[in-house]
């Protein structure tokens, strides 16, 4: 395919109507706003002058920053690198929007060092603080996520072939330690259909030791309802039977 050289590479329609030939950001953005909408809804919930609970969820809080910030640097390293190589110009605003997240980042996690150290008489003010950045940070991130599947794929739908963007996702996944892969997938699991877990969990299956697999399965699915479970185990048990 030729590279696409105009004065506004960038496709201003959205395309919310379509199913993507290979999804590259769907499954994991559903991940990330489980991930997200859990944490908010936990600052929401928590009272910062029980320390434990609190701690608990500044605990999660900086897990998914770190997640998240891992996503944007795969991003960065593999998919905006193909979209410029075909379409000059057309990552520039998701790298300037990228740069805000850090910034954003970087200031949330100035609140929650405050917090663990924190006085009881600051704690509430604190705690209130995080909480409306926090949310303002979930809103933007959904509205670059909404960007990246709405406008994004589609681009990279014309600019590639389904095994070409296959390849790309194949080269990303590579990259990602095992650790973090199961550490994320956590949150992938719950934000998907079952067909999308049992796709993750029989590749997970496939990539590791038959002896520790059990252990990874039980870490990957803890937020997953006891059917779920039961029904991912039956559609993984043929594969164990062979």
């Amino acid at each position: 395919m030729q590279t696409i050289e105009n004065s506004s590479p960038v496709p201003s329609r959205r395309r919310s109507m379509y199913v993507p030939r290979l999804d590259l950001y769907g499954p994991v953005h559903k991940g990330l706003r489980w991930a997200l909408t859990r944490v908010l809804a936990r600052l929401g919930g928590t009272s910062p002058t029980r320390r434990e609970e609190a701690a608990a969820v500044l605990d999660e809080l900086e897990t998914v920053l770190a997640i998240l910030e891992g996503h944007i640097a795969h991003e960065e390293a593999f998919v905006h690198p193909a979209i410029e190589a075909r379409c000059p110009g057309a990552s520039r605003n998701l790298e300037h929007e990228h740069e805000e997240h850090e910034a954003a980042t970087a200031a949330l996690r100035v609140l929650v060092s405050a917090l663990r150290s924190g006085s009881s008489e600051t704690l509430p003010a604190l705690w209130r603080a995080l909480y409306l950045r926090f949310a303002e940070f979930v809103a933007e991130n959904f509205t670059h996520m909404a960007e990246e599947e709405e406008v994004i794929q589609p681009l990279l739908e014309e600019l590639y072939t389904t095994e070409e963007l296959l390849a790309i996702e194949d080269r990303l996944r590579a990259s990602i330690p095992p650790e973090k892969m199961l550490a994320f997938a956590r949150f992938m699991l719950p934000a998907n259909d079952p067909d999308v877990r049992f796709g993750m969990l029989a590749g997970m299956k496939a990539a590791m030791p038959a002896e520790a697999f059990p252990m990874a399965f039980a870490a990957v699915t803890v937020h997953l309802a006891i059917d779920d479970i039961r029904e991912l185990t039956d559609r993984l048990a043929p594969a164990d039977a062979e």
